[in-house]
C-alpha cells in the first residue's frame, strides 16, 4: 500500500488464506489504515476487519474463512485510489490416490473446513483399501491427518 493505493486493486484467494497489507516509512509520507467496507456506498462494516488509527508504517494480517468478495479502504487514500476488492473462491478439495501400492501421500495437510477427496486407483475393483488409522494432528492452529492402509 502505498500513496498511490492498493497494489494490486484486486485480489483473488482461497477460502482459508490470507492477505497481509504492508506500508511504511521509506515508501509514503503519508499515513495509512485498513478498513472492511460493504455497499455501492462503500461503509465500514460493524465489527469488520479493522487496523485501527491510520499510521506512518504497519502492517495487517486477515485470514477469510469464507468465499465472497471482501473490500478494503484506507482512510488517507483518495476515492479513486482507495477500495481494494478481494475476491476469495471456495477452496477446492485437497485429492488423495490410493492404489494397490497404497497411498500416494503418506502425509496430508488440511486446515479447519477443509475437504479431503479419496481417489481409489486400483485396478483391480475386488481389491479394497481400508484406512485403518486416521489422526488428526493440531500443532499452533495447524492441522494435518495421517491415515494408513
Amino acid at each position: 500500500m502505498s500513496a498511490e493505493g492498493f497494489v494490486p486493486s484486486e485480489v483473488c484467494l482461497h477460502e482459508g488464506e490470507s492477505i497481509l497489507f504492508e506500508w511504511g516509512e521509506e515508501i509514503s509520507t503519508h499515513f495509512f489504515n485498513v478498513i472492511q467496507v460493504t455497499g455501492p456506498d462503500l461503509i465500514p462494516v460493524p465489527g469488520g476487519y479493522n487496523s485501527g488509527k491510520p499510521t506512518k508504517s504497519g502492517h495487517f494480517k486477515v485470514r477469510l474463512g469464507r468465499k465472497g468478495l471482501f473490500m478494503f479502504q484506507s482512510e488517507s487514500l483518495p476515492v479513486k485510489l482507495k477500495t481494494l476488492n478481494v475476491y476469495v473462491l471456495e477452496k477446492p478439495p485437497v485429492e488423495v490416490k490410493i492404489s494397490s501400492k497404497g497411498f500416494e501421500t503418506q502425509l496430508v495437510n488440511i486446515q479447519e473446513g477443509e475437504a479431503v477427496h479419496w481417489r481409489n486407483e486400483n485396478e483391480d475393483s475386488n481389491n479394497q483399501c481400508l484406512i485403518q488409522e486416521m489422526e488428526l494432528v493440531d500443532f499452533f492452529g495447524l492441522s494435518s491427518l495421517r491415515a494408513q492402509s
